[in-house]
């Protein structure tokens, strides 16, 4: 939720055809939904709610970290260490 939130944003003043903002609308508008819709319907099997939310989660989760990357290496204010850690862990296979 975090990555959405700063996600739109860092991207408020793109135009409409922005595809990064096209991104973060379309995956929050797909978490939303299916949080709300599976919050209020108690009958849904587990793992039919959790396959349905996978991606929206996978891909805001993805695009936050590869944000604070960025904006990190450009601006300095994402501390060094922790990125090169979280960098460390994808290439090891321990974070995925």
């Amino acid at each position: 939720m975090l990555a959405l939130i700063f996600g739109l944003i860092w991207r408020r003043r793109a135009e409409r055809s922005d595809r990064i903002r096209g991104g973060f609308a379309f995956w929050g508008v797909w978490l939303l939904t299916f949080g709300l819709i599976f919050s209020k319907a108690s009958r849904i099997p587990h793992t039919a709610y959790m396959a349905s939310l996978a991606p929206p989660l996978a891909a805001l989760s993805a695009v936050g970290v590869v944000a604070a990357s960025v904006l990190g290496t450009v601006t300095g204010s994402v501390p060094e260490p922790t990125l090169a850690r979280v960098k460390e862990l994808v290439s090891s296979g321990q974070l995925r």
